[in-house]
């Protein structure tokens, strides 16, 4: 995928209009200066909303040729900068709005994806069920390394646990009860 540092963010503006609200990108009408034929592109385009959503739930446009993620657009569009890397803080990638874009590194971006297995006894991050126990093992990965964080009684409060041991020293994780819903 582009990094697309090569096309100019002020075209970016010429060319879609974005609104942070509902994180949607429309075609803007075009002109000569913007297009070859503008009334063709106007009677088929405009206001019309931009992109499709790949398999894998990005938004996606096509622009000079060029295939870029939406959410890298509406950055550099609204702070005139392009992202290291783009988190969206509720998970959902298809999801534009600005209250839930952020710029991240990679390894800020990784501690909020869904990087565990979807095969464990537990539908809740960092848990498991003790095996021969009746109690529920939370742990967490702090720096490639698995630390447990003790047995707890029920699978949630396993959940809580580990949720209050990662928010301590990440604020980018994902967590079990997110305090602050977009």
């Amino acid at each position: 995928m582009a990094k697309c540092k090569t096309i100019e963010i002020g075209l970016f503006k010429k060319l879609l209009q974005y609104s942070p609200q509902t994180g949607k990108l429309y075609w803007r009408p075009r002109d000569e200066s913007t297009s070859p034929r503008p009334a063709s592109f106007n009677t088929r385009h405009a206001h019309t909303e931009a992109g499709c959503q790949n398999d894998k739930g990005y938004m996606l446009l096509s622009v000079c040729n060029q295939r870029l993620r939406a959410h890298r657009i509406i950055y550099a569009m609204m702070t005139g900068e392009w992202p290291e890397e783009i988190d969206h803080i509720n998970g959902d990638r298809s999801d534009n709005r600005w209250s839930n874009l952020r710029n991240v590194t990679h390894r800020e971006n990784r501690a909020n994806s869904y990087g565990w297995s979807k095969k464990t006894s537990s539908k809740f991050i960092g848990v498991c069920k003790q095996t021969g126990s009746d109690s529920w093992k939370a742990q967490a990965s702090v720096n490639g390394e698995t630390k447990h964080l003790g047995l707890f009684d029920s699978e949630i409060e396993a959940a809580k646990a580990r949720d209050d041991f990662v928010a301590s020293i990440n604020p980018y994780a994902r967590l079990n009860f997110p305090k602050d819903l977009i």
